[in-house]
C-alpha cells in the first residue's frame, strides 16, 4: 500500500523522485531494474521507470533523507516557495518592462494561474512545474537586468526538466550576448550531477547512464506520454497515423523560435526580452509535446498584455487564455459524467486538442505582434517599450 502520507496527499509524481532519492542515497542505480522493487509499497501499482534527469540529485537526496511525511511536507513547502518567487520576479519583470503598467495584468495572471485545474494538478500530482515557473521567471529577470548569473540560475533550474529547458538553452545558445550564461548553466548542471560520480563509481554512472537512455525510449510506451494524450506536433501528427519522435517536435519549436526572432531583430534590451518571452513560450506550447501540466508557462504572457497592441495580437492572446484555462474543465464536462477508462482517455485527448489550439493561437499572437512592432505598439501604447535605452542582443 502507499503510505499514508502520500496516499492522502495523492502525490504520484513526486513518488518517484523519493524513490531515487533513497537509491541514490544508498549508493543505487535508479535508473536500473532495481527501481519499482525499491520502491514498492510507495509507487503507485502502474509505475513505470524513472527518467528524471540526474542533476535531480542535490534535491532527491536530501528530500529522501526524511520520514515520509516530513518529506511531502518538505516538497510542498518548496513548491510554494518556489510559485511565490517565480510570480515576484515575473511580476517584477513585467512592470519594468511596461514602465510600471503592471497592475492589472498581475492580478490576472495570478487569477488565471491559481485558479487552473493545470496548477491544481501541478500541486495535486506532486509535479515539477512550479520549478520550471521559477527557472523561467530567474531566467527572464536575468535578461530584463542584463545579469548573467541570474540567466545561468534559471537556465540551470528549467534544465531539471530538459523537454523544456533544452528550448531555452539552444535558444541562449544561439546569440553571442546569452552564449556564456548558456555555457555555464551546463556547466552547473553538470556539477549537479557529480555526486552521481562519487558515490556509484566510475564504471557504475556510466552504466547508470545507459539505464537512463533505455529508460527514455521506454518512457512513451505508457498510455500517459502517448502523443494522442499529449499536446503539441506530435498530438496532432498522431490523428494522421504519423508518428513524430518527442525530439524532433522540439527541433521544430527551437528552429520556429529562432526564426521569429531572427526576422524581427530588436534594438533595444527591452524589446528583445519581451520579444523572447512570448516567442520562446509560444512556440513551446504550440509544438513539444507536453503534458496539461507543463502548460502553466502560458500564464506568464498575460503579463505582457499591457505591451500588445489592440488588435490581433491581443485578441489571440486572450483566445488562447479561454482555450488553455478551460481545456481540463471543458474536458471533465465532455466525458467523464459517468467516470470511466475509457471516458477518461477521452478526456485527455480532448485536453490535448484544446491545449494544443491554445498554443497555436499563441504563436499566431506573437506572430502578430512582431509584425506590427515597432511603431503600431509603441503608439498604441504610449511608448511604453521605447522608455529604456539599454543596450539589447
Amino acid at each position: 500500500m502507499i503510505t499514508r502520507a502520500l496516499k492522502a496527499a495523492n502525490l504520484v509524481d513526486f513518488t518517484y523522485i523519493l524513490v531515487a532519492g533513497r537509491m541514490w542515497g544508498a549508493g543505487l542505480d535508479p535508473y536500473g531494474p532495481g527501481f519499482l522493487a525499491a520502491g514498492a509499497g510507495l509507487l503507485a501499482p502502474d509505475a513505470t521507470v524513472f527518467a528524471y534527469p540526474p542533476n535531480w540529485w542535490i534535491i532527491a537526496v536530501p528530500l529522501a533523507a526524511l520520514k515520509t511525511g516530513s518529506a511531502v511536507l518538505a516538497w510542498k513547502l518548496l513548491n510554494l516557495a518556489a510559485a511565490a518567487a517565480a510570480c515576484a520576479l515575473l511580476v517584477r519583470s513585467a512592470a519594468r518592462l511596461a514602465a510600471g503598467r503592471w497592475l492589472w495584468p498581475a492580478c490576472l495572471f495570478i487569477l488565471c494561474a491559481f485558479t487552473s485545474d493545470i496548477m491544481e494538478n501541478v500541486l495535486r500530482l506532486g509535479q515539477t512545474g512550479l520549478f520550471v515557473l521559477l527557472g523561467f521567471a530567474l531566467l527572464i529577470a536575468g535578461l530584463t537586468d542584463n545579469r548573467r548569473p541570474t540567466q545561468v540560475a534559471g537556465l540551470a533550474v528549467l534544465l531539471l526538466k530538459p523537454p523544456i529547458g533544452l528550448l531555452f538553452l539552444a535558444l541562449m545558445a544561439t546569440r553571442r550576448e546569452t552564449r556564456a550564461a548558456a555555457g555555464l548553466a551546463l556547466l552547473v548542471t553538470a556539477i549537479a550531477c557529480l555526486p552521481l560520480l562519487f558515490t556509484l563509481g566510475f564504471g557504475a554512472t556510466v552504466e547508470s547512464a545507459r539505464n537512463l537512455l533505455q529508460n527514455l525510449q521506454l518512457y512513451g510506451q505508457s498510455p500517459w506520454n502517448w502523443p494522442i494524450h499529449n499536446s503539441g506536433l506530435p498530438h496532432l501528427f498522431a490523428y494522421l497515423g504519423i508518428g513524430i519522435p518527442a525530439v524532433a517536435a522540439l527541433v521544430a519549436a527551437w528552429a520556429t523560435a529562432e526564426l521569429l526572432l531572427r526576422r524581427s531583430p530588436e534594438a533595444e534590451r527591452d524589446r528583445f526580452v519581451v520579444s523572447f518571452w512570448m516567442v520562446s513560450v509560444a512556440a513551446l506550447l504550440s509544438m513539444a509535446q507536453l503534458h496539461a501540466y507543463d502548460f502553466i508557462l502560458f500564464f506568464t504572457c498575460l503579463l505582457l498584455l499591457p505591451l500588445l497592441g489592440k488588435g490581433p495580437s491581443r485578441n489571440l492572446l486572450l483566445l488562447s487564455l479561454v482555450l488553455t484555462w478551460s481545456a481540463p474543465g471543458l474536458a471533465k464536462m465532455a466525458f467523464l459524467a459517468e467516470p470511466s477508462m475509457d471516458g477518461f482517455w477521452m478526456a485527455t485527448r480532448l485536453k490535448s486538442d484544446l491545449l494544443t489550439a491554445g498554443g497555436i493561437a499563441l504563436l499566431a499572437a506573437a506572430v502578430f505582434h512582431l509584425r506590427s512592432r515597432p511603431d503600431a505598439v509603441a503608439a498604441g501604447n504610449d511608448n511604453l517599450l521605447s522608455a529604456r535605452h539599454a543596450p539589447g542582443p
